[in-house]
């Protein structure tokens, strides 16, 4: 710090105030600025849209205005007198304007996007220019006032004495870590404790503590300086001098301290030198950034793509960049010898080894590669810190190596994290189910782990870079300031522009691998010019000039020929390029721990990291067969055969499943086939609006109604395209161009662009609103599960508009499941929630403004155009009463009554009663009861508590089937079915409810709606003869009683091609399975007919496949697997395929059908085969096969285990497979009783 010309020595700074203070404020001030960043840019999306075009708009203004700081503010800096109290008015004015802005966003921006949105055309360049513009009004005023903070400070303290390199480094090291805390303080706790508004207040009043801690030790800071009038606090005309080290600072005053470094700096920077270091500053930038987007992305696809993600991620890559600062900075400042370099260097190597041999793991070995790469980079700086443009320059190539080591590492990665997860569960027993929940913290911090080995190996050279960059490019100690801002904002606009290009042209270009390669190439070229400009000959330069010419060389033509010119050049023993990613292991979603078991061996209790395994062979080939990496996400595509022809396709978002042709079916045609239907004005002419594309099943389900458009809301451009893999099930017509929008139809609109600002901002009204994002724990899709949200589309409603929203019940806790209730129907006054299928964890909830009314009548009037028919009957339902009977709420009371949180004291403390549906009695002192809370945008609830529960799933297994168990009285449909009907109506509607009920796997419901049914039809002008009544009875007795019709065993017809002696040996084994099921030994008829060929003993007459399904089936119920239930099913149908006429004079073959697929979870498809076999046995021809004919009853064991398909509960044959429809364990009473059992025990139904 500069005094006036007659100033004493007493005037100096002194004490370690002047030293910690400065570097306390640039540490809060680091937290603080990244606090902004995150909640203004949150604060913005919210309105412009959680878009990566909208989030770089913002974070491109944000950059923008600190290099605007630092370049405006670099120009006069080294002529102040008092640096350090214009940084404080820099952080006081931060800390105001801080507080102004939230209250500028709220007010003048929401008007704003609402007029961009509909008059900024559909030109997507004018649009981002627009958001641009409005959004650095308000980001650079704060933004520029923080980016002239680090050359003032670099001005206080080079002017008080110390080197250039380490100063700078020092500041800058420390303001990054500080900026690693506030991340973590934003992400983990301000954020999910006080919500975004109070956030934004603390940041604030921090900046302003800041400005008042400066005045507060003025004393230790200035000495016995003072700004005597306001003008010495203005720019000087001349640069000031600086004052002499001397002892003025701690660090100075130490006996035989080293000479500054400037004394010992062997190179003059000419101006071609400096000239070359700015270039590789800003080019240094632009590879940074071009790291970070290119590594988020990736490790998007392992550890998810929630809030905490982006905190880990940005915290792994700060880290990297403060430890390499600090890192250059303390060599910069303590300038060992050779022999303490290569001391300390072969320590930190030796630890490395030694914990890679004793471990031998993927990430042991990543672990040790790190930390020979910090070795060699501290080497280098050590080595030539007195050259400090060669230094860059080794720098550079480091930075380069050290991105080499990522790309090498990545696709690995998935399976690190699933090693780490299961080992920190201390429990690797194969026979035991692993618990997440009780370890939601240490995986997360073990994310934190992952991106960190990730981003380390660059991101250290990075932070390096910059200390060495301004040491290299700084001329006089008298113009640090100024040479300070060329750097740091030359090296903000690199960055800027490696964010942006990255994001938004290179990797949605070429994609993540040949993005990395052109970043590789960047820093590549850079080393190579930085060793060509730097002075000296020294003989490194001779070694690492070629070196780098041949390593860009290689890298220039990988980037030229694309990844599947390099997956070419890759084979063979002789490798041109490293192994391109394995993009199925890269793709996997390890973040569901509940599918990733599998990737880890569990052997003698320990997990073993396992190879790249069969998971290829197990999908069934090449996958994924699409992929593309998106502006917003990674597409992909995977496909697998189920058998018997059929194909299973599935739609990816950064590793999650989105959309698929196999369960989702349901939820993607229901979620467009409900509000339809129920629309009091349709469908005819109905303006549809959808959020999302993803299979295009949705879309095409709307399009075959006779609605007028259906205008459909994308984020990313690449999703219509991969849907052209379910065509067959979409309904859509594709282009040949392969360009956005892929798809062109009459009444079909597509819209880029973020769903949230497109409701709340456009001027069409829409009949119907369709919300179907991905799932709620992804930052960005949440906002569109908040109340803000919901009351925002309101606005692109018509007065009688239905607004639907899909919510999930799997891998969610109940609290927060009936917080989204809660908000949805806080939003709306009438509203009721439909499962998209039997036991299904998908809901359906329907808002309006009116009453949404219950027509069976004008439904089954609908259902009767066979186009209509078709696009629904993917999701299981013919009929009015199919859909109906999936009703969980009939309406927004129930919702609410449900959405409470129970707690109960138990052993002094208060426990949350997950099972609690709002029914039960709850009263002190015993049990306490409060509604859910509002999910909002100001306190994001469900965006910070879903990621915890995506990690702790197993903690609310069986929750799903409370809702579908006896004590479950909310969405009694029947008491709105026909209410004012006659009592023939009435019945006969009750009727098709109990068999729809069935159809869904709750016989229980079934049963007690058939007895209304029956009491209607006893009454005035009722029917006890309506044939509905028959049918509904006749299929409840067939499954839910455990008498088996008789099973004719007829011998086995030898085909013609078959020897005497293979007949001969078929008509034995016949024989010997025969004598076993009369004997009741069906495992050994079993595997007597097993050890068969297929061939022959699938072409040995329809009597051999009916006794083998039978087998299957009675095996099925012995070992109580609903895999062998399905087994037996499907091959029982295969019979009814190829032989029909012998199977309908067979009614048996539709019995065991139905009974296989009831106890599979297929309820439907039983329902249809118990029809089939009631209206055949009841035919006089085949009377002998009515239902009294008993062969034996049954004893049927409890259902256990369910076949894994997507995530545990997220298959509504995994809940239907546990559920209370089919388990005698299941809560809830008679309903939870096994399908052979009454219903109702003690009693008899009416109609019997």
């Amino acid at each position: 710090m500069s005094t006036p010309p007659a100033a004493s020595s007493s005037a100096r700074p002194s004490g370690l105030g002047a030293l910690v203070v400065p570097f306390l404020c640039f540490f809060l001030s680091g937290a603080s600025g990244l606090v902004f960043e995150v909640i203004w840019t949150r604060m913005l999306t919210l309105v412009f849209g959680a878009s990566t075009p909208a989030i770089s708009t913002v974070l491109s203004a944000f950059m923008g205005g600190l290099a605007l700081g630092s370049f405006i503010f670099g120009r006069f800096t080294d002529r102040l007198k008092f640096p350090i109290l214009t940084y404080a008015a820099m952080e006081a004015g931060v800390g105001v304007l801080a507080l102004v802005i939230p209250l500028v966003i709220r007010s003048v921006y929401p008007p704003f996007s609402h007029w961009v949105t509909n008059h900024g055309g559909n030109r997507f360049d004018v649009f981002t220019l627009l958001r641009f513009v409005v959004v650095a009004l308000v980001l650079l005023p704060p933004t520029t006032l923080m980016g002239a903070t680090l050359p003032l400070l670099a001005r206080h303290f080079v002017r008080q004495g110390g080197g250039v390199g380490q100063r700078v480094g020092a500041l800058y090291a420390v303001n990054t870590f500080g900026a690693v805390a506030g991340t973590f303080l934003a992400g983990f706790f301000l954020l999910p404790g006080i919500g975004l508004s109070l956030t934004n207040a603390v940041a604030a009043c921090t900046n302003l503590a800041l400005a008042g801690l400066i005045v507060l030790f003025r004393k230790q800071l200035l000495g016995a300086a003072w700004p005597t009038t306001w003008r010495d606090l203005l720019p000087q005309r001349e640069a000031l001098p600086d004052e002499p080290a001397g002892d003025s600072l701690p660090d100075s005053a130490e006996a035989g301290a080293v000479p500054d470094e400037d004394d010992l700096i062997e190179e003059t920077p000419t101006p071609a030198t400096r000239y070359v270091v700015l270039l590789a500053a800003g080019g240094s930038g632009f590879a940074a950034l071009a790291y970070e987007v290119i590594l988020s992305r990736a490790l998007d696809m392992v550890i998810g793509s929630s809030i905490y993600s982006f905190t880990i991620i940005l915290m792994g890559f700060l880290i990297g960049i403060g430890g390499g600062s600090a890192l250059a900075s303390g060599i910069l400042r303590a300038r060992p010898t050779p022999m303490a370099t290569l001391a300390i260097a072969g320590s930190i190597e030796a630890v490395a080894l030694l914990q890679f041999v004793v471990y031998q793991t993927s990430v042991s070995r990543l672990i040790w590669v790190i930390a020979t790469l910090v070795v060699l980079l501290g080497t280098a700086i050590s080595a030539a810190w007195r050259r400090p443009t060669l230094a860059l320059a080794m720098t550079q190539l480091l930075i380069a190596s050290g991105a080499i080591v990522t790309y090498f590492f990545q696709d690995r990665i998935p399976r690190m994290f699933v090693y780490l997860a299961l080992s920190t569960t201390t429990n690797c027993d194969a026979h035991e189910t692993i618990r997440f929940s009780e370890h939601v913290g240490a995986i997360q911090w073990l994310s934190f782990v992952v991106a960190l080995l990730c981003a380390l190996p660059a991101a250290v050279g990075m932070g390096a870079a910059f200390p060495l960059g301004v040491r290299a490019f700084a001329t006089h100690r008298d113009k640090i300031g100024k040479d300070t801002s060329s750097v740091y904002t030359v090296n903000t606009v690199g960055s800027i522009l490696g964010s942006l290009l990255t994001g938004f042209v290179i990797m949605p270009w070429v994609g993540m691998e040949t993005a990395m390669y052109i970043a590789v190439a960047v820093n590549l070229a850079l080393a190579l010019a930085l060793l060509l400009a730097s002075p000296g000959e020294e003989p490194v330069k001779f070694l690492l000039v070629p070196l780098c010419a041949v390593l860009l060389a290689v890298t220039t033509v990988g980037a030229t020929l694309g990844r599947e010119g390099r997956l070419a050049r890759s084979r063979g023993t002789v490798r041109i390029f490293p192994r391109p990613w394995d993009q199925s292991e890269m793709t996997t979603g390890v973040f569901r721990l509940s599918l990733a078991d599998g990737m880890i061996q569990r052997r003698d209790g320990r997990c073993i990291e396992s190879g790249a395994g069969d998971r290829a062979q197990h999908l069934g080939g090449d996958n994924p067969i699409y992929y593309r990496d998106g502006v917003t996400t990674t597409v992909t595509v995977e496909r697998w055969s189920l058998g018997a022809d059929r194909v299973h396709f599935a739609l990816k978002n950064n590793g999650k499943v989105d959309a698929s042709n196999g369960d989702d079916m349901p939820t993607q045609v229901l979620v467009a086939g409900y509000p339809l239907l129920l629309h009091p004005r349709g469908p005819e002419n109905l303006d549809v609006a959808i959020v999302g594309f993803g299979s295009g099943v949705t879309i095409g389900t709307a399009l075959q109604f006779p609605v007028r458009r259906v205008d459909d809301v994308e984020l990313e451009r690449w999703i219509p395209d991969a849907a052209r893999y379910f065509a067959d099930v979409n309904h859509l017509t594709f282009t040949r161009e392969r360009e956005f929008p892929f798809v062109r139809m009459p009444r079909l609109n597509l819209i880029n662009n973020d769903g949230r600002n497109y409701l709340a901002g456009t001027d069409r009204r829409y009949h119907v609103v369709i919300s179907e994002p991905s799932n709620p724990w992804i930052t960005g899709v949440s906002n569109l599960f908040t109340l803000d949200h919901f009351r925002a589309a309101q606005q692109s409603m018509t007065p009688d508009g239905l607004f639907v929203q899909w919510v999930q019940l799997y891998e969610m806790s109940p609290n927060n499941i009936k917080t989204i209730y809660r908000t949805f129907a806080t939003a709306f006054p009438y509203v009721r929630v439909f499962a998209a299928d039997a036991y299904s964890s998908d809901t359906i909830m329907v808002g309006s403004f009116r009453p949404i009314p219950i027509d069976p009548v004008h439904i089954d009037h609908l259902l009767e155009d066979r186009t209509i028919r078709a696009a629904i009957e993917p999701s299981h339902a013919t009929s009015a009463s199919d859909l109906l009977a999936r009703m969980l709420f009939a309406s927004r009371e129930e919702v609410l009554r449900f959405a409470h949180l129970d707690e109960r004291l138990e052993r002094g403390a208060w426990r949350p009663d997950l099972r609690a549906n709002g029914l039960g009695e709850c009263a002190l002192p015993t049990c306490r009861r409060r509604p859910a809370p509002l999910n909002t945008d100001d306190n994001a609830l469900i965006e910070f508590a879903a990621p915890r529960d995506l990690i702790g799933f197993d903690a609310f297994s069986g929750y799903v089937e409370t809702m579908y168990a006896e004590d479950w009285t909310y969405g009694r449909v029947e008491r709105e079915l026909n209410p004012n009907a006659d009592a023939t109506t009435r019945a006969r509607s009750l009727a098709n409810l109990a068999v729809s009920l069935l159809a869904a796997g709750r016989p229980s419901r079934a049963g007690a709606v058939l007895n209304d049914a029956v009491a209607a039809s006893r009454s005035p002008g009722g029917s006890m003869e309506l044939p509905e009544l028959g049918r509904a009875a006749g299929i409840w007795d067939a499954i839910t009683t455990p008498r088996e019709p008789t099973i004719r065993l007829e011998p086995p017809v030898p085909g013609a091609d078959m020897s005497q002696e293979g007949a001969r040996l078929l008509d034995e084994t016949f024989t010997r399975a025969r004598r076993a099921v009369d004997n009741g030994q069906y495992d050994a008829a079993l595997e007597s007919l097993a050890a068969l060929p297929v061939s022959v003993r699938d072409h040995s007459g329809p009597g051999m496949r009916l006794l083998y399904g039978y087998l299957l089936y009675r095996a099925a119920l012995l070992q109580d697997r609903d895999s062998r239930f399905q087994d037996a099913a499907e091959a029982l149908e295969s019979l009814v395929t190829e032989e029909l006429a012998w199977a309908d004079r067979h009614p048996e073959v539709y019995y065991l059908i139905g009974r296989s697929r009831f106890r599979s979870g297929d309820f439907s498809m039983s329902v249809q085969a118990m029809a089939r076999f009631i209206e055949l046995a009841r035919n006089p021809i085949h009377g002998e096969h009515e239902m009294p004919s008993v062969h034996r009853d049954i004893e049927e064991p409890a259902e256990t285990s369910a076949p894994v398909t997507d995530a545990p509960g997220e298959s509504p044959k995994d809940t239907a497979a546990h559920g209370v429809g089919v388990s005698n364990h299941a809560p809830g009473g008679a309903e939870g009783a096994s399908p052979d059992r009454p219903p109702c025990p003690g009693c008899t139904p009416a109609w019997r």
